[in-house]
């Protein structure tokens, strides 16, 4: 009976896990972008007049998303990413990267770990509203939706405090793996902000002068909807955990 109970309450657990997390509707075409980073600065997207571009802005059905798009002079990957501290290692980064066996564009959410190694996250949940992206004539794009708190802290960061953006874009093309998970063999070539930002709610304030103090929330405000599914979580586990003792 206590087994019984224990498979029941995981299989509830894991349903009010995922439906807390299910994908927002897209954002309707048309709505402008609140922050960017353009090379040359000023290009215009879609012209094919940017190295690089990068944009995000709040999902307009859901606070808790952001809509990201990327494109660029690039047949390998693009990348935008971030860090609460000025550097390269351990930063959060979402790729769009080139997959030379199906000849097209995937979002690839990664880390780089301490050793400047590439690690692709294999946590996708946090991950929504995915386009093909576009590649040829050595330019390639993407778009995707990307809840700012995914609570896994092992790999990605909660994007809801001041943060380092990092991007770049090369040539280099993934390994393609079991499932046609990419794989990246070599350091993305990443260029680092010399401004900090809370990209959840820029521009509602200031970047912070460079030599601002870096802080990045530790625990979440009993506001957010992280919170709320994080209290009902734990209210099903210890419901669980008391009817499977109390069966043993």
């Amino acid at each position: 009976m206590a087994i019984l109970t224990f498979i029941v309450c995981s299989l509830v657990l894991d349903l009010a896990w995922g439906h807390a997390n299910i994908c927002p509707a897209p954002t309707a075409p048309g709505v402008s972008y609140r922050f960017n980073i353009s090379i040359p600065a000023g290009c215009t997207p879609y012209t094919s007049t940017c190295t690089f571009y990068a944009a995000l802005r709040t999902n307009v059905n859901s606070s808790a998303w952001l809509d990201y798009y990327m494109e660029g002079a690039a047949t390998g990957y693009l990348a935008l990413g971030w860090n609460n501290v000025s550097q390269t290692l351990m930063s959060d980064i979402i790729a769009c990267a080139y997959n030379n066996q199906t000849n097209s564009v995937q979002v690839v959410d990664t880390f780089v770990d301490a050793n400047n190694v590439v690690v692709t996250d294999s946590n996708y949940r946090y991950l929504c509203n995915q386009t093909a992206g576009t590649y040829g004539g050595g330019r390639m794009s993407c778009s995707y939706s990307r809840s700012y708190s995914t609570h896994d802290s092992v790999n990605d960061y909660r994007i809801d405090g001041l943060f380092y953006a990092l991007y770049g874009w090369g040539n280099s093309t993934p390994s393609v793996g079991v499932n046609n998970t990419l794989n990246f063999t070599s350091p993305f070539n990443l260029t680092i902000s010399n401004y900090v930002i809370n990209p959840r709610w820029y521009p509602s304030t200031a970047a912070p002068p460079t030599t601002a103090t870096v802080t990045v929330p530790t625990t979440l405000p009993s506001s957010s909807p992280g919170a709320v599914q994080a209290h009902v979580v734990l209210l099903i586990c210890m419901i669980c955990a008391v009817v499977t003792l109390s069966g043993m």
